[in-house]
C-alpha cells in the first residue's frame, strides 16, 4: 500500500501521532509520503486562530511531518492542483468559522463577521481541495492518514480522498487517558464507529481491569484528581445547594458546545439543542425546576476568542423561559448539582456518563458515545423522549453498570493502540511516548472495512467483579477504585517506553515550543 499522511496545522499530539503511525506502516512493509503546506494556502484555520500570519507557516513547516526523518515529506507548493473541485462544497467549512467565532447561534451565520469569515477561508480550503487530488494522483496514493478532518485544510484533504475513491482515515488524540482515535472514512467526530461498538458491547460484562479503569476515570473526576485530558476545568470547585427555590422535578442541564461538530456526519440534522431541552421540560409537566450550568469552557479565552457569545446564547434563553443559569466562571461544583437533581440533559462532554454513574437519571440529546450503551436514555430527536425517559425505571445499579461499559468501550475499545500511546506526564497530554510491539495490521482492517475495529476484545460471562465495583463507585470509594485500579496497571509499569526521534533543528524548536503555552492557550 502506498499510503499518504497529511496534518495540516501542526496542533500537538496530532503530528507526532500521525507520526508514529507512518513508522507503524513502514515496518509493516508499506510506502509513506508526507505531504507539507509549507504557506501552499494563504490562509487557514490556524493562522485565523493564532493570528500570526505568513510568519506562522515557518514553524508550522519545521515542526510538522519534517520533525520526523522516518517520513519523506514533499511541499504542497510543488503540487499541481487538480482542476476539477468536484466533490467539495464551501458549507464544509462551518465547523471551522463556527469554532473560531465561537458560535452556537445558526442565526447569526449571515451577520457580516461571520461572512467575512467564511469569505476568507473558503477559497483556501476549496485550493487545498485541489492541491490533495493532485497530490494523490500524481504519487498514485492508496490510501490518506489526516489530522482531525475537521478543520478547512483537514476537511479538504478528506473530501480530496473520497473524490479521488481512495481509503481514508482522521487521526485526533484520545479523549481520555492513552491511545489514538483513528476513525476510517469520515471526520473524528462521527459518531459511526464509536455506536457500532457500543451496541457490540452494551451486554457484555467488564473484567476487573477494564471496570477498573473505567469506573477510576469517574473516580478521579468525582475527588478532583489528576486526569489525562486536553483541558481540566474548575479545579478549586465547591459545593452548592440546588440553587432554585420551587419545588417539583429537579432537572440540570449541562450544555457542550456544538460548533466544532456543525456539518459533520452524523451530526447534521440535530438543529437547536435548546428547542430538544424545551420539549422534555414540557413533557416533565409544569413543576420543574431547571437549572442550566454553564460549561467553564466559555469563561476561558482561546487564543483572542472569549466565549462570552456562547454564554450570552444560553443565558439570554434562561433569562427567557426562567431556568436558573451558572455562569462557566462559577466555582459550583457541578458534582454537588448532579447528586440533587432527579434528571441531568446532557449534549455532550463528560457531564452525562458522571451523572449516571452518581445514580442520576440521564438523557442524551445529542449523538453522545455513550447514548447507545444502554446506561443513559436515548433522546435524539423529539420523538424519541417518552422511550429515554423510561430510563428512570431502570435500576440505579444497571444504570451505572452500562455507562462504565460505555466508558470502557469509548476509551479502550473504539480508541486504538491503548497499550502503545500515551501522554508523557506532565505535559498536559502535548508530548506522548510510545512502546514497541503495536501492529499497522488494526488500521488496515478499518480502511478496508470503514469501520472502527476493538482494541480490546478480551470479554467474560461473569459479571462478579463488575459488580463489585458498581457497588463501590455507588458507595463513593472513590480511594479504593483508584488504588485497585493503579495496584492492578503496576504489573506493566517496568514495560519500556520512548519518544519518537526528530531532528535535530526540529528538537531544538520543539523543546521551545514546549515551554509555551498549547496552541489555543496562546493570547492572540
Amino acid at each position: 500500500m502506498k499510503l499518504g499522511v497529511f496534518t495540516g496545522p501542526t496542533f500537538r499530539p496530532h503530528v507526532e501521532h500521525v507520526a508514529w503511525l507512518a513508522k507503524l506502516a513502514q515496518n509493516a512493509g508499506h510506502t509513506v509520503i508526507g505531504l507539507s503546506c509549507d504557506g501552499a494556502v494563504t490562509d487557514c484555520y490556524a493562522r485565523a486562530l493564532l493570528g500570526r500570519g505568513r510568519i506562522g507557516c515557518v514553524g508550522c513547516s519545521l515542526a510538522g511531518l519534517r520533525a520526523f526523518s522516518n517520513i519523506k515529506t514533499q511541499s504542497a507548493r510543488g503540487v499541481r492542483p487538480s482542476a476539477s473541485l468536484e466533490g467539495w462544497h464551501d458549507s464544509e467549512i462551518l465547523s471551522s468559522v463556527r469554532t473560531l467565532l465561537r458560535e452556537e447561534d445558526y442565526a447569526r451565520l449571515v451577520d457580516p463577521p461571520t461572512q467575512r469569515l467564511i469569505n476568507r477561508l473558503a477559497p483556501t480550503a476549496a485550493k487545498m481541495f485541489g492541491i490533495i487530488s493532485g497530490w494523490i494522483e500524481r504519487e498514485g496514493l492508496d490510501a490518506l492518514l489526516v489530522f482531525n478532518g475537521r478543520m478547512d485544510i483537514t476537511r479538504a484533504a478528506i473530501r480530496a480522498a473520497q473524490a479521488q475513491r481512495i481509503q481514508f482515515a482522521s487521526v485526533e488524540r484520545a479523549s481520555f487517558d492513552t491511545g489514538i482515535r483513528i476513525t476510517p472514512m469520515t471526520d473524528c467526530n462521527s459518531p459511526k464507529s464509536e455506536e457500532r461498538l457500543q451496541l457490540h458491547y452494551r451486554d457484555v460484562p467488564l473484567l476487573r481491569n477494564q471496570v477498573l479503569r473505567a469506573a477510576e476515570f469517574i473516580a478521579r473526576r468525582a475527588i478532583n484528581l489528576p486526569v489525562s485530558e486536553w483541558r481540566t476545568y474548575n479545579k478549586d470547585r465547591i459545593s452548592a445547594a440546588w440553587p432554585e427555590t420551587s419545588k417539583g422535578t429537579r432537572v440540570l442541564i449541562g450544555p457542550s458546545s456544538q460548533y466544532e461538530v456543525a456539518g459533520g456526519e452524523g451530526w447534521e440534522n440535530l438543529g437547536d439543542m435548546r428547542d430538544s431541552v424545551e420539549a422534555v421540560v414540557a413533557r416533565l409537566g409544569p413543576n420543574v425546576s431547571v437549572v442550566v450550568r454553564g460549561h467553564p469552557v466559555w469563561s476561558e479565552t482561546i487564543a483572542s476568542i472569549t466565549g462570552e457569545s456562547t454564554t450570552r446564547y444560553y443565558r439570554d434563553w434562561c433569562r427567557k423561559h426562567k431556568y436558573h443559569f451558572i455562569e462557566p466562571e462559577s466555582k459550583i461544583d457541578t458534582r454537588s448539582l448532579i447528586k440533587q437533581a432527579d434528571l441531568v440533559l446532557a449534549t455532550g462532554g463528560t457531564i452525562g456518563v458522571e451523572a449516571a454513574c452518581a445514580g442520576c437519571a440521564v438523557l442524551a440529546l445529542a449523538p453522545c458515545y455513550y447514548r447507545h450503551g444502554g446506561g443513559v436514555g436515548n433522546a435524539v430527536g423529539n420523538d424519541a423522549i417518552e422511550t429515554a425517559l423510561a430510563i428512570r425505571n431502570v435500576p440505579i445499579e444497571e444504570r451505572v453498570r452500562r455507562t462504565l461499559r460505555s466508558i470502557y468501550t469509548h476509551a479502550f475499545r473504539t480508541t486504538q493502540f491503548c497499550d502503545f500511546a500515551r501522554p508523557v506526564q506532565g505535559t498536559s497530554g502535548a508530548t506522548w511516548e510510545y512502546r514497541d510491539g503495536a501492529n499497522f495490521r488494526q488500521v488496515e482492517q478499518a480502511l478496508q472495512t470503514g469501520w472502527t475495529q476493538a482494541d480490546d476484545t478480551r470479554t467474560t460471562e461473569d459479571d462478579t467483579d463488575e459488580t463489585e465495583v458498581v457497588r463501590w463507585l455507588m458507595e463513593e470509594r472513590m480511594e479504593k477504585i483508584i488504588e485497585e485500579s493503579e495496584r492492578l496497571r503496576s504489573a506493566s509499569s517496568n514495560l519500556e517506553w520512548k519518544r519518537l526521534q526528530l531532528r535535530p533543528v526540529a528538537k531544538l524548536l520543539l523543546t521551545i515550543r514546549g515551554r509555551l503555552p498549547k496552541g489555543d492557550r496562546i493570547k492572540g
